[in-house]
């Protein structure tokens, strides 16, 4: 992508993303119609920066796209279907399909899972943290088309997903290929699924408690999707002292 080209496609970011808007927020309705609208308002993420580094990144992620540089930041936006606040710290190096590229998330809005990278000496650790296809969210899909960068003290970004494009169509006629629709999901099973082998199961599963629940969480995926961390354990046990506490009220108030 060009940067003539990146200059001509961000309004339509900025357009799309005023309109997905409204969907975002934290939206609460279950059922059918609420998963269709938090798939559509999953396709266009953009955000804002204050904080410290240089970072430029345009393309499309996993085929062609060109970024160098570090930063850290506070953002806030519309990231993974609801409008919220996150810390990252960001770094990326590569051009076209060989790109190297480590963030680190943590969520200051209810609905939003963080994401943390193995550092040096922890298990899953790799000096080479290439672009991760492993099936968890981390930060970019294969087909994100993406523009990005920060000035030393402000940035932004914005992307268009069209994994997330296609999980909404095939939601329209009952199909959920990212895993992640509410409808007919108890909180027994999600609680069960926490536990899951898959750590995309676990990623959905959390975030999906979120939602219903309207309560943060500490769990965070990890750039290695075979290690269980102490802190994914932690915010599992937490899950399942509020499903205690919660069934504890109902069983007091009666039918």
């Amino acid at each position: 992508m060009t940067p003539g080209l990146a200059a001509r496609t961000t309004p339509v970011f900025l357009l799309a993303a005023a309109l997905l808007l409204p969907l975002g927020s934290g939206c609460r309705t279950r059922g059918y119609l609420g998963d269709r609208l938090r798939d559509l308002a999953q396709v266009i993420e953009i955000d804002g920066s204050l904080g410290t580094g240089v970072r430029a990144q345009v393309g499309v992620s996993g085929v062609a796209q060109l970024g160098v540089g570090w930063s850290r930041a506070t953002a806030a936006g519309l990231r993974d279907g609801d409008l919220g606040s996150w810390r990252e710290d960001r770094s990326e190096l590569g051009l076209g399909p060989f790109y190297l590229h480590e963030v680190e998330i943590e969520g200051s809005s209810d609905a939003l899972v963080g994401h943390r990278t193995a550092r040096f000496g922890e298990e899953g650790f790799t000096s080479l943290p290439v672009e991760y296809w492993g099936g968890v969210w981390a930060d970019r899909l294969p087909g994100d088309v993406c523009i990005g960068g920060h000035v030393f003290f402000v940035g932004g970004s914005a992307r268009f997903r069209l994994l997330e494009l296609l999980d909404f169509l095939a939601g329209l006629v009952g199909a959920d290929p990212r895993g992640d629709d509410l409808a007919g999901r108890s909180i027994p099973d999600l609680l069960a699924a926490l536990r899951s082998a898959d750590a995309r199961e676990r990623r959905n599963a959390d975030r999906a408690l979120r939602i219903l629940t309207g309560r943060g969480s500490p769990y965070r995926t990890y750039s290695d999707p075979d290690v269980w961390t102490e802190e994914q354990e932690e915010a599992v046990a937490a899950w399942e002292s509020i499903a205690g506490e919660e069934r504890g009220s109902t069983e007091e108030r009666g039918p």
